[in-house]
């Protein structure tokens, strides 16, 4: 029996001893990388109770929740996000009976994707293929190396169908936010014409400046690739 097949029934077993779950709801995903960019802030990571109810207080509004019973939402938020893993409780030693945080591995792990998703999708087309090139040029230059079976799987195959794909996919995802905001300021602009003209004059060319840039770029980057 192999390494694996033999720790296969060991992790699965562990996880459910440990009751281990996961449950990201937006609202509460929201709040963990509300947590993430104030656990940046802080040199050492450390932030109080009353900061983490200051940032769902952010997310409440956003999502136009009810603000009467936002202590306690708060609190069965920081609650679960512990009861998760996600977020580390102790007591403070400066002040008696209040607790800090602290952001755990798996937290930062889950934010730190998200939010370099989000950096990601923010740059420019020609950015996000020149690190395509990057990926291609490192895949090729191990193969150039040679090595043996796991060098090439390492090395080679993994980056070519992992990296490469999953970078081709936010551009995919880049792409079609930008569509779907298009088409939002079309609808904005259809229901500005019936009541404001001068507003929908503007939006038009917001919309035409904005398509004229992203078509400016992509012909330059494949005239680039061309030459």
């Amino acid at each position: 029996m192999s390494e694996f097949s033999q720790t296969v029934p060991e992790l699965v077993a562990w996880a459910r001893k440990n009751d281990f779950s996961i449950s990201l709801p937006v609202d509460r995903l929201s709040f963990l990388l509300a947590i993430a960019t104030l656990n940046g802030e802080r040199l050492e990571g450390e932030m109080s109770e009353g900061e983490l109810v200051d940032a769902f207080r952010h997310v409440s509004d956003a999502f136009e929740q009810t603000s009467e019973t936002i202590s306690q939402r708060a609190n069965n938020a920081i609650n679960d996000l512990v009861r998760q893993r996600l977020l580390n409780r102790f007591t403070s030693e400066i002040t008696e009976g209040n607790a800090i945080y602290r952001l755990t591995p798996l937290g930062i792990g889950i934010t730190d994707y998200y939010i370099r998703q989000r950096e990601f999708s923010t740059l420019r087309l020609s950015m996000q293929l020149s690190i395509v090139a990057g990926e291609l040029k490192r895949a090729a230059d191990a193969a150039e190396e040679g090595g043996d079976e796991f060098h090439w799987h390492r090395n080679v195959f993994a980056p070519l169908k992992y990296s490469v794909a999953e970078i081709f996919d936010s551009i995919d995802l880049t792409q079609r936010i930008m569509d779907e905001q298009q088409q939002l300021v079309k609808d904005d602009i259809a229901q500005l014409l019936n009541k404001d003209w001068r507003a929908a004059i503007s939006s038009c060319e917001l919309l035409l400046s904005e398509t004229s840039g992203t078509l400016r770029e992509l012909q330059d980057t494949l005239g680039c690739g061309r030459g």
